[in-house]
């Protein structure tokens, strides 16, 4: 960290790279599953979408070519993957020294660890195209806001913009922009920058979230470990709301695993901010390692093929243990009257709580209304200020 805030101040010269392809797992990573374990040596793959095994190497996986570049008149901006190569440079021997030693680890190394993992949870193309699809969503709602209401638009209008605008100049306004954005027609001009930005701007907030978690290195004495194309796995037993998404800690029982060779996975959880150590048999592994494959974009990767096919075969022994992914979701809330029995009717024929308890500025309990927005769906962060229910609440509020 010192490094970046060196380079973020002038103090050190931004680095360069020429780098095409940006390993959104890195190949150091990568090579602890390789034999021998180099950026050449031979790594095991399996494709979970249809069990085809493979061979490959560590430089030859897990890439796509100018992830992180920024398009500019002058050619691509490379300097986010340089930021995450000075990273991996540091990460790598650290995390050497976490297997090594795992209860002599330093802060430093510690907070090295967690940055890198920060990282890691986030710079994969599945995450950043979430990151996008809620950067878009997020946008869609602030906006919609403003056009919800006709009698207020057409106050902000003319006080803003133009006095002597008509009701039907403004409305006609009003409408034209309300179905731009229910139809997914506003959007960032480059979106994957909105998702990089976003990204740098989070991963303080998360490396700190990691460092605080208990730290658990297991070691395997049976079944070797295998990673993924996501090299990361969460497993939440116990969810707040069913449509709660796997965090870090979305819960006291959340778990995140991060696989760091064969031989040995560190495992994060709620605890005393420490170092431990456990020895995990073959059953143990088989759950990890089916969280793993779960939790793969596509690839999972181990050290031969008996190895990968293992997983494979347990996979479809044992289906609860592949844990997938739950993407977590904005939720919309509204301050409401418990007592209205249309307040929530709609998630309580799910099976949903008619509404949530957010707390207060000083400290007591309001009840709120709801929306679960799903980024994925074209326009419906708009949809959910500018739908029917939301437009019979703004008049119901107009009204009173």
């Amino acid at each position: 960290m010192r490094h970046l805030i060196e380079i973020g101040n002038g103090s050190r010269p931004v680095p360069t790279t020429p780098a095409r392809r940006h390993h959104f797992v890195p190949s150091f990573s990568l090579a602890r599953f390789a034999k021998p374990r180099k950026r050449d040596g031979t790594l095991a793959q399996l494709d979970t979408a249809n069990g085809q095994p493979g061979k490959t190497t560590p430089d030859e996986s897990a890439y796509v070519e100018e992830l992180y570049s920024q398009d500019t008149e002058d050619g691509p901006d490379r300097t986010l993957e340089a930021f995450l190569a000075v990273v991996e440079n540091y990460a790598a021997p650290a995390i050497g020294r976490l297997l090594e030693r795992p209860l002599d680890l330093t802060p430093k190394d510690r907070q090295t660890i967690s940055y890198y993992l920060a990282f890691q949870y986030q710079r994969t193309p599945v995450v950043i195209e979430h990151t996008m699809a809620t950067a878009q969503v997020t946008m869609e709602m602030l906006l919609s806001v403003h056009f919800a209401d006709k009698l207020a638009f057409r106050s902000e209008y003319r006080e803003k913009f133009d006095s002597s605008a008509s009701d039907e100049e403004i409305e006609a306004l009003r409408e034209k922009t309300r179905n731009a954005l229910r139809d997914g027609e506003v959007a960032f001009p480059d979106p994957k920058v909105r998702a990089l930005q976003l990204l740098l701007g989070s991963t303080d907030h998360v490396a700190e979230a990691i460092y605080n978690l208990q730290w658990v290195v297991l070691r395997t004495t049976g079944d070797p470990f295998v990673t993924s194309d996501r090299a990361i796995a969460m497993h939440d037993s116990t969810p707040k709301f069913s449509w709660s998404g796997h965090a870090l800690q979305s819960s006291p029982s959340a778990e995140t695993s991060f696989p760091l060779d064969p031989q040995f996975t560190l495992l994060l959880h709620r605890g005393p901010t420490s170092v431990t150590t456990a020895d995990v048999d073959s059953d143990a592994v088989c759950e990890l390692n089916l969280r793993t494959y779960g939790w793969a974009t596509r690839l999972i990767f181990g050290e031969s093929q008996a190895t990968v096919q293992r997983v494979r075969r347990q996979a479809k022994r044992r289906p609860s243990l592949v844990i997938e992914p739950r993407t977590p979701k904005p939720v919309l809330l509204e301050v409401a009257d418990p007592d209205d029995p249309a307040v929530g009717a709609e998630n309580a024929s799910r099976g949903w709580p008619r509404g949530v308890g957010i707390n207060s500025y000083d400290g007591s309990q309001r009840f709120a209304a709801y929306t679960v927005i799903d980024p994925e769906e074209k326009g419906a962060g708009a949809a959910a200020v500018l739908g029917d229910a939301a437009a019979c609440r703004v008049a119901k509020r107009t009204r009173t």
